[in-house]
């Protein structure tokens, strides 16, 4: 099946979604870790981050690449 690039920049920032929530879990999962465990759910986190980063700045390129203005109202797939 093909994709028009808005559609698959839907995808990038539904994807980003799926991410930040998963973000919010091992956030109040943080709050009970020490020591080594804590810093490596520290180091997960910062990953997680970076990567709805790269699916936000991607799903907005992709769903704006033929509008000129770039103002096209981008949302993600339901």
């Amino acid at each position: 099946m093909e994709q028009t690039l808005y559609e698959l920049g839907q995808q990038y920032l539904q994807q980003a979604g799926v991410i930040r929530e998963r973000i919010a879990r091992e956030r109040r999962e943080l709050k009970s870790l020490h020591g080594e465990a804590r810093h490596r759910a520290q180091v997960r986190l910062l990953k997680l981050y970076e990567m709805v980063r790269e699916c936000d700045t991607t799903g907005e390129y992709l769903c704006t690449y033929y509008d000129e203005k770039g103002d096209s109202p981008c949302i993600p797939l339901q």
